[in-house]
């Protein structure tokens, strides 16, 4: 089949394994839609990714994510930036590593909630570390 329609095998075999997997399903553009996936989830994909050396392809199997590109980027987001990187949400411009900003005060409150945010992500980075 892959030599009749020019296209390589291993993209035969993946939608084979997409279709075969009842959960998964065909992507149309009826149910195209962007899938919000939590920095946990993120941790979990790429810890297993690293632990049991899995392909992306095995990988979207596995937890049911629709796009190769998609750990891709998580991944390459994670070696860039961190968990910082995995937590950015679509639209937010990118950080700069580089550039300092000063930041506006914030009450006791706000400040106690950050640093617990950045608590958790630090938690979560050292646990996705240790895998």
């Amino acid at each position: 089949m892959a030599k009749k329609y020019k296209v390589s095998n291993s993209v035969i075999l993946r939608w084979i394994n997409r279709i075969k997997n009842e959960n998964f399903g065909m992507v149309t553009s009826e149910n195209r839609h962007r899938i919000e996936y939590s920095i946990e989830f993120k941790i979990k994909v790429l810890s297993y990714k690293n632990s049991h050396n899995c392909t992306l392809s095995e990988l979207c199997n596995k937890f049911k994510i629709h796009s190769e590109s998609t750990i891709y980027f998580w991944q390459r987001q994670f070696d860039e930036l961190g968990i910082i990187g995995l937590s950015r949400k679509r639209g937010n411009p990118k950080m700069n590593k580089n550039k300092v900003t000063e930041q506006p005060k914030l009450s006791k409150d706000d400040e106690l909630k950050q640093l617990k945010e950045e608590n958790l992500m630090l938690r979560i980075q050292n646990e996705y570390l240790k895998n």
